[in-house]
């Protein structure tokens, strides 16, 4: 009886623990889906990850069926990611797709880039989005709520840099960005292009500041860089530049030379009636400054006709205009806000709140607001082109 009583113990120990390896060894999404836009307006990269080995497969099409294609994915790498690149695409049209892991089927959408000759668009963009997972969370729903109410905002998404507070570390990117459990920003990614560039953080080791490597970054983001990581892309009406300042990894917040030689030949060869360049650290903001955007960024910007710099770095929301340049710190989508600091004179107005950009762009007028979660407008500007 005694050794009766003792096995049944044991043996019932022993089944949890296979089914709880069978449970933890079962294929399940672990990030995304989420999307990117490669440059070309026929197509679109779809990408998630994995916890375990397996095929997945994705299907899309124009409408939630999603009966226009499918196939098969394999993992691209050994942390197990997969991507597909959708071609083919009709220039503004809408997009649903669908990826499906053994049982599993998660879902998103999204508009194709419009066409080459398009002179209106509409899009949103925000930053440092990293540490407060809730904050982000309501930012995220806030955006949500902008593409319902206007679907014309379905276009892609700025990001200003510091996604998480440790990119070099793995954990940061699982629990902080692609956080299961912030649903608004699970849907926001399954729905919006996200294109953006390097903060800091995103080559810290966890914890901060020990400097480590941008190895994850690139896994997650892998845009169709020029080198380091920095790129452009023309989107209907506008030409998006995305900068690089931390290529030198022992020397934050500088643009190196061979950078600034190839940002001059993309801005001269720019036919677009609107340009906008993406950095991390602004050079004219409520906290200063970075002096190198200032000294070699700015006098580019005014030659070449550069519209807007976006900006993150100082957790807060600034506009700043220098000789008709209009310098945006949008650095409120989650992170600790920061505390406002004198600016330099070209700054007009500041803000310690969360918050996002919605940018409208109709011909030669572009409009400028920033609201908070709660609906709440920090700001608005116009921008009016000479016909």
């Amino acid at each position: 009886l005694q050794n009766r009583a003792v096995t049944v113990p044991l043996i019932a120990l022993l089944l949890l623990a296979i089914f709880s390896a069978s449970a933890i060894a079962t294929p399940k999404i672990a990030k995304g889906p989420y999307i990117i836009f490669p440059g070309n307006n026929t197509e679109m990269m779809v990408l998630w990850q994995v916890n375990e080995t397996t095929t997945c497969a994705l299907d899309w099409g124009l409408d939630p069926t999603c009966t226009s294609g499918s196939l098969l994915t394999e993992e691209r790498s050994p942390t197990h990611e997969h991507s597909v690149t959708l071609v083919d695409l009709i220039p503004g049209e809408h997009y649903y797709y669908s990826v499906t892991i053994l049982e599993e089927i998660h879902t998103g959408d999204f508009f194709a880039a419009p066409p080459e000759d398009a002179a209106s668009l509409k899009f949103m963009a925000y930053g440092d989005t990293r540490t407060y997972i809730r904050h982000h969370n309501e930012v995220c729903s806030a955006m949500l709520a902008t593409l319902t109410e206007n679907p014309e905002y379905q276009t892609l998404l700025v990001h200003s840099g510091d996604w998480v507070t440790a990119g070099a570390t793995e954990t940061c990117w699982k629990v902080e960005y692609f956080s299961r459990g912030a649903s608004n920003a699970v849907a926001l990614q399954a729905s919006l292009p996200i294109q953006g560039c390097t903060g800091n953080h995103e080559l810290y080791t966890d914890p901060p500041p020990k400097l480590g490597i941008d190895t994850l970054y690139r896994k997650y983001w892998p845009y169709p860089y020029v080198d380091e990581r920095y790129w452009s892309f023309d989107y209907g009406p506008a030409h998006f530049v995305v900068l690089d300042q931390y290529t030198n990894y022992n020397r934050f917040g500088e643009l190196d030379q061979s950078q600034l030689a190839w940002l001059e030949d993309d801005l001269g060869a720019n036919s677009k009636d609107w340009t906008f360049i993406i950095l991390h650290e602004p050079g004219y903001s409520a906290a200063g400054g970075n002096a190198n955007i200032r000294l070699h960024l700015q006098p580019l910007c005014e030659e070449y006709g550069v519209d807007i710099v976006f900006a993150g770095h100082y957790h807060c929301y600034a506009r700043a205009i220098k000789n008709g340049v209009l310098h945006i710190t949008t650095g409120g989508g989650g992170a600790p806000l920061g505390v406002l600091m004198p600016g330099p004179s070209s700054l007009v107005v500041s803000a310690r709140s969360l918050h996002f950009c919605k940018i409208k762009i109709d011909g030669p007028t572009l409009t400028l607001t920033v609201v908070t979660p709660d609906d709440n407008v920090l700001d608005e500007y116009t921008i009016e082109h000479d016909e």
